[in-house]
C-alpha cells in the first residue's frame, strides 16, 4: 500500500492504540482489496472452468515466445494440411480469441500444405496472420 508522508504525519499525531487499531483495519482493507477480482475477470475464469469441465481443453499446434521491438510477443498458430478460409476463421474464434486475455498482441501463424483455394492465401493476410508453406521449411 502506498501512502502519503502527509499521512504519516496525521497518522504520528494519534494515540498509539488508536494508531494500532487504524493501521489493522487499514491492512484488512487492503488484504481484501488484493483477494477481490474484476467482474471480467472472474467471468473470464468461469468461461475456462466451464470449458474445462466439460472436456473442451484448449489444444494449440504451435506456440512460443518471441521478441518483437524489444517486448517479448506470444506466438500461436495453427497447422493445417489444407488450409480454407473457414480454417482460418476458427482458428481465430476457437483459439486466439480464448488466449486473448492472456495473450492480447500474440504473432499469428498458419502453416499449412496447400490452400483450398486461390484466394484464402490474401484472406489470411488481411487477418494479419502469417502464413508459412510446409514445402518451403
Amino acid at each position: 500500500m502506498n501512502v502519503s508522508v502527509d499521512f504519516i504525519r496525521k497518522m504520528d499525531r494519534l494515540e498509539p492504540g488508536f494508531r494500532d487499531v487504524f493501521y489493522s483495519f487499514i491492512e484488512e482493507l487492503e488484504k481484501h482489496r488484493e483477494e477481490r477480482v474484476s467482474k471480467i475477470e472472474f467471468n473470464e475464469l468461469k468461461e475456462i472452468v466451464r470449458d474445462l469441465a466439460r472436456g473442451n481443453d484448449l489444444e494449440v499446434n504451435i506456440f512460443g515466445m518471441g521478441e518483437k521491438e524489444g517486448k517479448e510477443v506470444p506466438i500461436i498458430g495453427e497447422c493445417k494440411s489444407q488450409l480454407s478460409k473457414n480454417d482460418v476463421d476458427t482458428f481465430l474464434r476457437k483459439k486466439v480469441k480464448r488466449l486473448d486475455s492472456i495473450y492480447p498482441e500474440p504473432f499469428l501463424v498458419l502453416a499449412t500444405y496447400m490452400t483450398s483455394g486461390r484466394d484464402v492465401e490474401e484472406y489470411v493476410k488481411k487477418k494479419g496472420i502469417a502464413l508459412y508453406h510446409s514445402y518451403r521449411f
